[in-house]
């Protein structure tokens, strides 16, 4: 990678994103022009250029990130509501993770088809009943293809300059979106993380020109009533019910656990990777769990899963990303679209 040097105005102004939690592998990767040369930073035109290309990406304000002596501040935060964050040093953590996701969405989202509108009357129910339709359990593909079809758009955003938020849900003009970030890559788990924000997409929990409901994580319980009715609904989604336990299954081994959400898939119709992960949460065992899913060969792919929804979409019939505008196309790695093809 390269280095700029510990006097230059570019090391200055690396020192001082980081100092709000932009560091640099980050900066080179998702911010930073592909044409620019650290030696660039003597160039005024190119420097000017790729302030407001960084201003612009962060949501920075141009004039302070121009003044060398001025600290930055993370500005944007109260577009969003953020749950599950116990403490506000947290909240500050996540926020320049968030922050930039919402920028990239916000520059690839007008490259996308054209979708139609959200179905007033879409419930959990309904939009499982589609997916069973079509296939023998709700799983992470299938849930992915269904919220397309009714109108939202989900993205995979990787990697972060911080600490990783796990979703978040709201609209992007007229055009609901979900946004996951976690860095998981079981299908099931997203499938869980993905069905909960669709939760908050159909309960009318983020509206157009509202702020963006985000969570911190999934681990912790959901505190107010949003966050339960959108547990309610994932649950409903992947199980058909609005609560689920796996039975008394005590003491179970990974691949104990394993056979058993396999031949249970068989009983119920409910994905073997969901029933492990039901089990792992109930019993507070999800090291279990997770290594089940790892027997399963369930192990990574929701990041591709996603993707390859998302990059069908952006390349229509064709594969050939130079049809996209520059900015969508040096964006494309950050939603792991090279990681689909």
């Amino acid at each position: 990678m390269p280095t700029a040097s510990s006097k230059s105005p570019l090391a200055g102004l690396f020192r001082r994103l980081k100092k709000v939690g932009y560091d640099q592998p980050f900066l080179r990767l998702a911010v930073l022009p592909d044409w620019w040369d650290d030696q660039l930073a003597d160039n005024a035109t190119a420097w000017a250029q790729m302030q407001l290309r960084v201003a612009q990406r962060l949501s920075l304000p141009l004039a302070d990130l121009m003044d060398a002596a001025k600290p930055l501040s993370i500005a944007g935060t109260g577009k969003f509501r953020l749950k599950r964050a116990k403490t506000a040093t947290q909240r500050a953590v996540v926020a320049p993770g968030m922050i930039a996701a919402h920028n990239a969405v916000h520059l690839v989202a007008p490259h996308l088809p054209e979708m139609p509108d959200l179905p007033a009357n879409l419930t959990a129910a309904g939009l499982r009943q589609w997916v069973l339709n079509r296939n023998s359990t709700v799983d992470l593909g299938g849930l992915v293809e269904a919220g397309w079809i009714h109108g939202i758009a989900f993205f995979h955003f990787s990697p972060l300059p911080t600490r990783k938020f796990a979703g978040m849900a709201y609209y992007e003009g007229d055009r609901p979106v979900v946004v996951l970030a976690s860095g998981h890559d079981e299908p099931p788990r997203l499938a869980f993380h993905l069905a909960h924000e669709i939760g908050h997409v159909i309960r009318g929990h983020v509206k157009p020109g509202g702020p963006i409901l985000a969570e911190a994580s999934f681990d912790s319980a959901g505190e107010d009533q949003d966050e339960r009715e959108a547990d309610m609904d994932a649950l409903e989604l992947l199980t058909g019910r609005k609560d689920h336990q796996l039975g008394p299954l005590y003491g179970m081994t990974a691949l104990k656990l394993a056979n058993e959400s396999c031949r249970e898939e068989q009983r119920s119709g409910i994905h073997a990777g969901t029933l492990a992960l039901i089990y792992g949460k109930s019993a507070k065992r999800m090291p279990v769990a997770v290594n089940a899913l790892k027997l399963m060969n369930m192990g990574s792919g929701a990041r591709a899963i996603i993707a390859g929804a998302l990059g069908r979409r952006l390349r229509g019939k064709t594969d050939d990303a130079d049809e996209l505008s520059g900015a969508v196309v040096e964006l494309l790695p950050l939603f792991a679209l090279h990681d689909a093809r």
